[in-house]
């Protein structure tokens, strides 16, 4: 396995801090949650070369595994979780540098459709232009240790090709065919994701995705790598414990606007999540 900790060098503009183009590889093999939370002033492509976890941006969630590719915007929050030794490519790009190719791409590319409003579902790549990719990605982290000459424009050149690939051949997952559980149980983490208030018991959990509820379980386990309640319940405590750190509402409120129609069991289940009580945890978070 290919393992680049170190960046490749910034192509630095005339205020000496912004970049054009730029690429980091992170492995990511421990847990992640909603306190890992950022944002970049820069446009990021993201490439998954291995495992799995799921995104979470601006409170849409996806499962994310080998071959997803997606991109943020300046300034939108994003996180992971549930980290499975998930090895990334972030791409990074300055707004000038995307706005130059923007034109020569179809709206319906990967490129035109991070200008759009509806951009976030994770497209993916597979097989030899997956290959081609993760092979454009180890050339620009190394060429700066080659010592050749021109090093900067190859990079320049490989960063072109990598937005041209990612933009002809990742494609949207086919939603209609029957067999791609994945993108309907992604489909699925979003919908819950952005309702976690809403009852979401396993029968409508299953509805939604179109499965019998064994098998819907069977394959939620298979993509998650955890059960469809506890991923319920852990997603509604996440949501509860960041409007503990950010919000003036009560724990009742809280626990009502994260699906917990009783306080004391919210109160319970936030205990073993978080090894205190909501109210201990806000005093300990805002003090930090």
């Amino acid at each position: 396995m290919i393992h680049h900790p170190e960046p490749s060098p910034e192509w630095n503009a005339q205020n000496g801090v912004d970049f054009d183009f730029k690429v980091l590889y992170y492995i990511h093999d421990r847990e992640y949650n909603f306190r890992s939370r950022h944002s970049h002033k820069f446009c990021e492509l993201v490439v998954v070369r291995e495992g799995s976890a799921e995104h979470t941006l601006d409170g849409m969630h996806s499962r994310i595994h080998a071959g997803s590719v997606f991109f943020m915007r300046p300034g939108e929050q994003h996180y992971y979780s549930r980290a499975n030794k998930l090895g990334i490519y972030n791409i990074l790009f300055s707004s000038g540098f995307m706005d130059k190719i923007r034109r020569d791409l179809p709206a319906e590319s990967i490129v035109g459709h991070f200008f759009s409003s509806f951009h976030y579902t994770p497209r993916a790549l597979s097989g030899e232009p997956f290959r081609r990719l993760l092979a454009l990605l180890v050339e620009v982290l190394d060429e700066p240790r080659s010592d050749r000459p021109g090093a900067r424009i190859q990079i320049f050149a490989d960063a072109l090709k990598i937005l041209l690939l990612v933009s002809r051949s990742a494609r949207l997952p086919d939603a209609g065919r029957a067999s791609d559980t994945e993108y309907r149980i992604s489909q699925l983490l979003e919908k819950i994701g952005a309702t976690p208030a809403e009852a979401w018991p396993l029968e409508r959990m299953s509805r939604f995705c179109g499965l019998s509820e064994s098998g819907f379980r069977r394959n939620f386990l298979r993509v998650t790598g955890s059960s469809p309640i506890r991923h319920l319940l852990t997603l509604r405590l996440e949501k509860a414990a960041q409007l503990l750190q950010e919000q003036s509402l009560s724990i009742a409120e809280i626990a009502e606007t994260c699906g917990f129609s009783d306080s004391n069991y919210f109160a319970r289940c936030f205990h073993r999540e978080f090894n205190c009580s909501p109210r201990a945890y806000r005093r300990r978070e805002r003090r930090t």
